[in-house]
């Protein structure tokens, strides 16, 4: 939850926002979402979800319809900060929660993230995962920009006065080189069948 309120507070920039929340934080504490929440899409945290939304409210103007998107971005937040404590647990760092969160994790969440996220289960569906990646058919050259922000890229750059561009524009500049060819055969043939679908 705190990085769901940091992320909107660098978006917003709203002047003093971060700094009242900082400070309320040891009232908010006991509402943080565990890091041993398995499916973030779970009814079982309706509760949680509530006081998440609760606290982004009590310091942001933030509009009932966006409710949606402001908890999956939380549900986001809290799946990267799990990620990074996994891989300082691959580091060494598990006896303790790491000093920078501790006041987030106390000893008994921290243990049972441990033991999760040790099981011979859960190590080989990571592997598993990470192989996959490495072995995708055509990778993208955008890192983790996703589509969404290439675009606004795009029509910036061209200063363009379409709120949109075409998916097959998308995907060329996300798979192949400036000059339009790639390395990858099978994101060539995929470009090439787009465009004479055209």
């Amino acid at each position: 939850m705190h990085l769901l309120m940091m992320e909107m507070h660098l978006r917003t920039k709203k002047e003093g926002a971060w700094e009242n929340y900082h400070e309320d934080c040891d009232s908010r504490k006991e509402r943080d979402a565990s890091i041993n929440i398995e499916d973030w899409r779970d009814e079982s945290n309706a509760q949680v979800k509530l006081e998440i939304w609760e606290d982004v409210q009590a310091i942001w103007n933030v509009d009932e319809t966006h409710k949606h998107y402001v908890l999956g971005k939380a549900g986001i937040a809290l799946n990267k900060f799990r990620y990074r404590l996994t891989k300082r647990i691959r580091n060494g760092c598990v006896d303790h929660p790491p000093k920078l969160y501790a006041d987030l994790i106390d000893q008994e969440e921290w243990d049972e993230f441990v033991a999760r996220v040790t099981t011979t289960l859960f190590l080989e569906i990571s592997a598993a995962n990470r192989e996959r990646a490495l072995q995708a058919d055509c990778p993208s050259r955008i890192s983790r920009k996703g589509y969404a922000k290439l675009e606004q890229e795009i029509l910036l750059e061209t200063k363009s006065e379409e709120v949109s561009l075409p998916r097959h524009t998308l995907y060329r500049k996300a798979h192949l080189d400036k000059t339009g060819n790639t390395n990858n055969e099978k994101a060539r043939e995929n470009f090439l069948q787009i465009v004479g679908l055209i």
